[in-house]
């Protein structure tokens, strides 16, 4: 599988991608991160994206919130119950668009990253964020 959904036991649940990213992809691993949020009742989500291209359309990246936001609701959750961090890499051209959308679409609390390739970087924010 291109994708891995797991829960960890300190209180997040970690999407990793590899490969190129799609929107049936994103689909796919926000329906199980979504009920893996209701069985657990963990709503901390630390998307790693590191491993994966950005070879989705401006308007795909733009819908992306709205989609987040369907997916929470049919699971029976808000998405405003989310704390979510997104890890890519610093030289992907769509990254702060995305960046751009997840910030005027969802609400403050909301924690985003954008940081690079270093796994010790990715560790250490992973640990800053779930002591939030």
């Amino acid at each position: 599988m291109p994708y891995s959904v797991e829960y960890d036991p300190l209180g997040i649940i970690s999407i990793k991608v590899q490969g190129e990213l799609t929107m049936t992809m994103v689909r796919d691993f926000t329906v199980e991160a979504a009920h893996l949020a209701k069985e657990k009742d963990c709503f901390r989500v630390l998307t790693d994206l590191q491993e994966a291209p950005l070879k989705l359309s401006m308007v795909e990246v733009y819908n992306l919130p709205n989609l987040t936001a369907e997916i929470a609701s049919t699971a029976g959750l808000q998405v405003y119950q989310f704390k979510r961090a997104l890890v890519v890499l610093n030289d992907e051209k769509l990254a702060p668009f995305v960046v751009t959308c997840e910030l005027y679409a969802v609400p403050s609390d909301t924690h985003l990253i954008w940081i690079g390739k270093s796994a010790n970087e990715v560790w250490q924010k992973r640990l800053s964020f779930l002591q939030l």
